[in-house]
């Protein structure tokens, strides 16, 4: 076999396939990235929004086990997703009183069937102790 011919098979077989799920489901997510920061005992509700540029039927939005504790999404499953239309959903954040101080990451993503797709919410959640956050204050 020809060096030029190989070389045409390995892109035909390791590049292409990337390229066309990448091409055909890019989920795009706003904002890209999550950061909250909570005390003990608190809890908060964000709002994402995300587009996909294909239908999509039979959606699930799973949290990565890292997160599952401290959070759940007001609509976590999709009968149908249109093609190049935002959907909203609501992250809702709760912090139980005996958790350990620190960060905790993780991410949600997309599942159809046994489908997860790669583009991915990043969710950064930086526990604190309540006395450490500051309110503002009034002034004058």
């Amino acid at each position: 076999m020809k060096p030029i011919t190989f070389l045409v098979l390995l892109t035909i077989v390791f590049v292409l396939p990337v390229g066309v799920s990448a091409a055909t489901y890019p989920i795009s997510w706003t904002p890209e990235r999550v950061q909250q920061t909570l005390g003990l005992g608190s809890g908060s509700k964000f709002t994402v929004t995300f587009v996909t540029n294909t239908k999509l039927e039979n959606v699930d939005l799973w949290i990565a086990p890292e997160l599952q504790q401290f959070m759940a999404l007001d609509r976590p499953h999709f009968d149908t997703l249109l093609a190049n239309t935002s959907y909203r959903v609501g992250l809702y954040f709760y912090i139980p009183s005996g958790t350990q101080t620190g960060l905790y990451s993780g991410t949600i993503h997309l599942r159809v069937g046994s489908t997860t797709y790669f583009q991915i919410l990043k969710i950064e959640l930086q526990i604190v102790d309540a006395s450490e956050i500051i309110e503002p204050k009034e002034c004058c």
